[in-house]
Order: C-alpha cells, then structure tokens, then sequence
C-alpha cells in the first residue's frame, strides 16, 4: 500500500497516467533448444518486451505458433535482439512468443515491462 505522506516519484506518476498503473521489470534466462518453446506467455499487462541471444546459435523468434528453424524473426548469435512496445507495436506486445533454434544450446535473456 502506498503511503500517502510520502510524495510519488515523477516515474509513477507518468506511468499511472499513460498506463493506468505501476509498471514493474520481470527478467530472467532461458534455453532453447531445436524443440519450439513458449518464450513469453500471453499476457494482456505486458507494455514491452526484449529477448536478447547470448548463445552461439541461431534462434528465431515469432507469434506464429508454427514457428519453424526457416521462419520468424532472426536473433543472431551473441547479441541478436528483438523487442516490441505497447507504444509501437500495439496489443501484439502481448502476445505469445515462441523461440526455436537452429541447433541444440541456445539460451536467450528475457525482459518484460508489466503492469501491475
């Protein structure tokens, strides 16, 4: 609960204004491999997302649930990236994602900005 003596922060008071609430970062690591994974769940309060590759492997990213080693967008190995924004990309950024890789050992670091 916020205290109300306690005067908020101009970053919260932007992000209660444009996105109807506080916003918070959710990042974590993930590995993919030649099966197709679920890289970021459906989810309506996500605001933008960023999946960088930090393996030597080929991985494609995509909201197509057929999502194959020869469609989707590229991630380069060591430091491919790709991101979409609720501002940019509209009501996609809240879709699912799906990652595969070309070889087994990919792994790939994950950030999401949600609203709380």
């Amino acid at each position: 609960m916020d205290d109300p003596m306690i005067p908020k922060s101009p970053l919260t008071v932007l992000s209660i204004d444009r996105y109807a609430g506080k916003t918070y970062v959710q990042e974590r690591a993930a590995t993919v491999d030649t099966t197709r994974v679920v890289l970021l769940s459906n989810n309506p309060n996500r605001l933008a997302w960023d999946i960088i590759n930090t393996s030597l492997v080929e991985i494609r990213v995509s909201s197509n649930p057929g999502l194959t080693t020869a469609t989707g967008f590229l991630l380069a190995p060591s430091g491919g990236e790709m991101g979409m924004t609720f501002l940019e990309d509209g009501e996609g950024v809240g879709y699912e994602i799906y990652a595969i890789g070309l070889v087994a050992g990919g792994t790939v670091w994950v950030r999401e900005v949600i609203r709380s």
